[in-house]
């Protein structure tokens, strides 16, 4: 199945609206034409089945049908230090694909970066979502300070720090704490350097369990896909 992607505001009762970037990809890539189906998410977790009944000037489709598919749980957030930017991205989308919900990226003290392009990474995260088939488009949060991150991680049921090998494995606090499944799972990562002492200080002092990933060093992006895969074995 292609998957195409609509705004809310783009969707009426019976019709939706592509936008420029999805028009051109439904006519001169996939050759769509009038009378052809598409299915169409608004990336909060409706599927719609559709017809083409226009091409010119918009593509408009008709609603033949809707499903709503709830958000799995426990919903995972991944919150990382900033990085170079291709390598953000990189984390971006594949983590879009491995089920994130939301992304939070943190101006750490080892950070090297502080910002993004925005509209770049939204563009990411819609094809990744449409590629893995997903419903839900991730939400993208910056936070200033890892203090500014920790004051509003409150909703985050079980929360996770990969500090460095000396704490226990990632693995083994899962199958501790996934005995009461929990409603949703925050991962941090640390940027090249990781997290200084204050930092891992102040993960404590918010319920964070300070976890490994395993004996060796690993890049930001590679930690964090790791980590989430072994999240995903759990909810799975």
């Amino acid at each position: 199945m292609e998957l195409f992607f609509a705004n809310p505001e783009n969707i009426q009762a019976d019709e939706i609206i592509l936008d420029d970037f999805e028009r051109k990809h439904a006519l001169n890539v996939l050759r769509k034409s009038p009378g052809e189906p598409l299915a169409v998410t608004d990336g909060v977790g409706n599927l719609f089945r559709t017809t083409i009944i226009s091409e010119k000037p918009q593509v408009r489709l008709k609603i033949n049908g809707r499903e709503h598919h709830p958000l799995p749980r426990p919903k995972i957030i991944l919150a990382v230090g900033f990085i170079r930017p291709n390598r953000l991205e990189f984390i971006l989308e594949k983590g879009t694909e491995l089920g994130v919900s939301a992304f939070y990226l943190i101006q750490t003290v080892y950070a090297n970066y502080a910002s993004g392009n925005t509209g770049r990474w939204q563009k990411i995260l819609r094809q990744a979502m449409k590629q893995s088939l997903q419903y839900y488009l991730p939400q993208v949060q910056v936070f200033a300070s890892l203090h500014d991150f920790l004051t509003s991680s409150e909703f985050c049921t079980l929360r996770l720090a990969a500090i460095d090998r000396n704490h226990p494995l990632l693995l083994d606090v899962l199958n501790e704490q996934f005995n009461a499944k929990p409603e949703s799972v925050c991962l941090a990562i640390g940027p090249e350097g990781g997290f200084n002492p204050e930092e891992v200080d102040l993960f404590q002092e918010y319920g964070f369990h300070a976890v490994s990933l395993g004996k060796s060093r690993l890049r930001t992006e590679t930690a964090a896909l790791s980590g989430i895969s072994i999240i995903r074995q759990f909810i799975h």
